[in-house]
């Protein structure tokens, strides 16, 4: 099911590109001498790597107590709707209504999760306050010039 939903919210994506651009999906399908179903099986595997990389930076943003709080995210709206200028008004309904609430409070804890694996990466400081997993990694990078994660392992110079 959560496969789907992803190939659905592709397609979406896709047909609100085209949108965007003049056109729609219909048309772009009979340019490209595809049906719906092929679409949605190109977009099968695609699909299938985001959902796992979700799940991943998901449980990353669990163990080490990631969050948005609402004052985060109505930073962001306000940050994205100075980009509308003039029509900012008619877009603060459709910002903030729960699904973009809920879109854009994902979108900030991926980027937090991110920007903490990347911290790690580089080696920032460890102290008394880093996060459990930044802890581990530390120790599993200084005994063996490696991170082993539970079924991987990821090599960091």
């Amino acid at each position: 099911i959560m496969l789907q939903e992803q190939i659905d919210q592709m397609v979406e994506d896709l047909d609100r590109q085209l949108h965007r651009e003049g056109l729609n999906l219909d048309d772009y399908l009979n340019l490209n001498h595809k049906t719906k179903d092929d679409l949605r099986n190109e977009f099968t595997s695609s699909a299938q790597k985001r959902l796992e990389w979700g799940l991943v930076l998901g449980e990353i943003s669990r163990v080490e107590n990631i969050t948005v709080s609402d004052s985060d995210v109505d930073d962001e709206i306000q940050t994205r709707l100075l980009s509308f200028g003039a029509q900012a008004s008619l877009m603060q309904s459709l910002m903030k209504s729960p699904e973009m609430r809920r879109s854009i409070r994902s979108t900030l804890l991926t980027e937090k999760t991110l920007d903490l694996l990347v911290m790690i990466a580089r080696g920032d400081v460890l102290d008394e306050t880093s996060s459990p997993l930044e802890k581990q990694t530390k120790t599993r990078k200084k005994s063996s010039g490696k991170v082993k994660t539970s079924s991987r392992n990821i090599e960091i110079e």
